[in-house]
């Protein structure tokens, strides 16, 4: 937020994200569990009547952020590394 305030422009909104972490919301919690705590399952129960919703793969904009020189510095793994890290 720091690097938006100093160099964005007033009034502009930023998308800040990592075009290169793209994962569904079921790969991201196997990827949690095979990583971090093996010793946990995944488990997904549909019931009557639910389903699925479409697969979409939202991406967010980053070319404004990115013009003003920001770059992201960390991989899906170890943004999940550092913030479990910190909750330690």
């Amino acid at each position: 937020m720091l690097f938006i305030l100093l160099r964005g422009e007033s009034g502009e909104a930023y998308n800040i994200a990592n075009p290169e972490t793209y994962i569904s919301i079921r790969s991201m919690a196997e990827l949690l569990v095979r990583t971090f705590n093996p010793k946990l399952n995944v488990r997904i129960e549909l019931k009557e009547g639910q389903g699925y919703s479409p697969t979409t793969k939202l991406r967010l904009d980053t070319t404004r952020i990115e013009s003003l020189g920001w770059r992201p510095n960390h991989n899906l793994h170890s943004m999940f590394e550092r913030l479990i890290e910190s909750l330690l």
